[in-house]
């Protein structure tokens, strides 16, 4: 399937994990499910960039991301979204996943809760019943047995959609085939992410949801029916149910404005508050955890966090670069995930844990980091340092003792222009070796 967002690329493990990145404003994680990519987003990215900055990634085995035949699971998957959130310094964003996209989000909010602020599901499963066990069984092994994805598109369109809608749509039926059929994605990938679904079992675990949930399923939906939807409804007792009650698994495309005015509804009762029209020249009070610390700032709420760190608190070591979160010289840490502070907007702050360069030591008693970095003397300018440091203490905070591609990956975002990069690797495995 075409791109339908000009797509970045991000280096996950082995893995290239092609993104569109749209809009401005407080994150929102599209998922895609087991059939397409993020092209089937295409009319929400549209609708929601004006007020939220939408990231729509191509899944591991899907569209222009990496496809490989090995085993698959939905929390492998869940972990490629978690990394993917650190890479483009995303501490929190709302998750909508449809139909495996919303197993997949899931386990992120059971694997990094303090993540997901939102947890928003479409025609998913936390178990498949047996109905939908075997409807999906029967859509992979068409293609396993034909190794046509048009055969394949031919005999599992109608589970899509509803018969009324399939009856009065004939020619949006043709496209929907014509697009699964043309798929190009390598079968084995399908194939495999297939198992991954039908193996997804977290129902005993949704208790421990605890973040804001909408589930919302199709009350023709045979791939996943109202069973699934009844299961983790019951299992996560604050989520918010809809159920289109006329519509099949595409409920989206079935009821269009439904969908869309449920979502907007959920996002704009959901979304961290951020400056209202006209209010950008008003001051207001806001509350920040910095390096342990409480301090009450008061600044317009569109404030880049890293004039209010440098200016308002005085901490100077959190460097101004770019200004558009490019060079990495602004880094700091909230609750623990590397972020630049030049395009985080002061009213998201609150709430969090941040923590700046002075947080890790002082000149009396410096950190590890910074007493290895001394110690290998890896720095010459040093404009970059205070920020490459950050990246490594959250990088040491989640892989104490990291390999030298763990380690280059986590510093992807901090450019460094003096070619101190073998020192910086050295001081780096040092101060892994000094905790250990």
């Amino acid at each position: 399937m075409s791109a339908a967002y000009p797509l970045a690329v991000a280096r996950i493990g082995a893995y290239d994990i092609h993104y569109a990145d749209e809009g401005r404003g407080f994150p929102l994680l599209l998922i895609h499910g087991l059939a397409g990519d993020h092209s089937a987003w295409t009319p929400q990215i549209a609708a929601w960039r004006g007020t939220h900055r939408v990231i729509a990634p191509d899944s591991r085995g899907a569209g222009r991301s990496s496809q490989v035949d090995e085993p698959i699971s939905t929390e492998d998957m869940a972990r490629d979204m978690l990394a993917l959130l650190d890479r483009l310094g995303i501490a929190k964003a709302h998750v909508l996943g449809r139909s495996m996209g919303g197993a997949i989000a899931q386990h992120m909010a059971l694997l990094a809760p303090e993540r997901v602020h939102t947890l928003m599901m479409c025609a998913s499963f936390a178990r498949l019943d047996a109905f939908g066990r075997r409807v999906l069984s029967n859509m992979r092994e068409v293609l396993e047995m034909t190794g046509s994805w048009a055969a394949q598109a031919r005999h599992s369109v109608q589970n899509f959609v509803s018969a009324d809608f399939f009856d009065a749509n004939p020619e949006r039926i043709a496209a929907i085939e014509q697009l699964i059929g043309g798929e190009t994605r390598l079968q084995a990938c399908y194939v495999r992410q297939n198992h991954a679904c039908l193996e997804h079992d977290t129902l005993a675990r949704l208790p421990e949801i605890r973040c804001p949930t909408l589930i919302m399923g199709g009350g023709r939906d045979p791939i996943c029916p109202l069973a699934c939807t009844r299961w983790m409804s019951a299992a996560i007792k604050h989520a918010e149910t809809v159920v289109f009650e006329n519509s099949s698994h595409f409920f989206l495309m079935e009821e269009p404005e439904h969908f869309m005015n449920t979502m907007n509804g959920w996002l704009a009762r959901h979304t961290p508050r951020a400056p209202e029209q006209g209010r950008s020249n008003m001051a207001e009070n806001f509350t920040l955890h910095v390096n342990g610390r409480e301090h009450t700032v008061n600044a317009e709420a569109n404030t880049p966090l890293v004039y209010i760190l440098r200016n308002d608190l005085k901490l100077k070591g959190t460097r101004f670069g770019c200004g558009q979160g490019n060079c990495g010289a602004c880094t700091v840490l909230i609750d623990g995930k590397p972020v630049q502070s030049c395009d985080t907007p002061l009213w998201s702050a609150p709430g969090h844990e941040i923590t700046t360069i002075e947080g890790l030591g002082s000149a009396e008693a410096p950190g590890r980091l910074q007493q290895a970095f001394i110690d290998e003397q890896a720095m010459q300018c040093g404009y970059c340092i205070n920020g490459i440091i950050m990246s490594a203490e959250a990088l040491l905070g989640r892989k104490p003792a990291p390999s030298d591609a763990e380690i280059a990956q986590a510093l992807e975002r901090n450019l460094c222009r003096c070619g101190t990069h073998p020192r910086v690797l050295r001081a780096i495995k040092r101060a892994a070796g000094a905790e250990r």
